[in-house]
Parts: C-alpha cells; sequence; structure tokens
C-alpha cells in the first residue's frame, strides 16, 4: 500500500516536473526552425531554465547577424563602381565582425 501510495505520488509530479523542462525546448526548436527558414519574427521569452535561456541568446544574435547581412547586401547593390563597393564591403564586414585588420 505504501508503495501504491508513493507511486500514485511521484507520477503527477514527474510528470510536472518533464513537462516544465520539455515545453521551453520545444518553444526552441521551433524558433530553431523559423530561423532556419529566414524568419526572424518569432519570440521566446525566458524560461528560467539557464541552459535553455542561454541557448535562445545565442541563436538571437545568429539572428541579428544574418539581419545585419542581409542589410549589407542589400547595400552593396548600390555601389555601381566595383572598388567602391569592395572597400564598402570591406569596412562593413570588418564592423561587423568587430575586428580591426
Amino acid at each position: 500500500m505504501i508503495i501504491l501510495a508513493l507511486l500514485l505520488i511521484a507520477l503527477p509530479l514527474t510528470w510536472l516536473m518533464t513537462r516544465r523542462l520539455a515545453l521551453p525546448l520545444v518553444d526552441l526548436i521551433e524558433h530553431g526552425r523559423e530561423i532556419k527558414r529566414f524568419k526572424f519574427n518569432n519570440s521566446f521569452t525566458d524560461t528560467g531554465i539557464a541552459e535553455v535561456d542561454d541557448l535562445h541568446h545565442v541563436m538571437d544574435e545568429m539572428q541579428h547577424s544574418f539581419d545585419d547581412l542581409f542589410g549589407l547586401l542589400k547595400r552593396t547593390t548600390a555601389y555601381p563602381d566595383s572598388k567602391a563597393r569592395a572597400g564598402y564591403v570591406c569596412s562593413e564586414l570588418q564592423r561587423l565582425v568587430q575586428c580591426d585588420g
């Protein structure tokens, strides 16, 4: 009887804990799928699970990098001269990756 009572208590608690961990992961996977499709309007709220939140913030940084690179591609088409275009691309890439040389 004691074992049965413990199982009846433990099973719902285990289900609730795994659900609390699984739902943020499912949301993170969906966020990754949206980025894969180049749809950058997916919002994600912090979950309180450090690893999931860290992955989300890294994916947001990647999303912003894609936005910057796509903007760079759009702006480079405005330069008809290839030498001016190359100089602009080099300076913008240096700015994006935050390097000096």
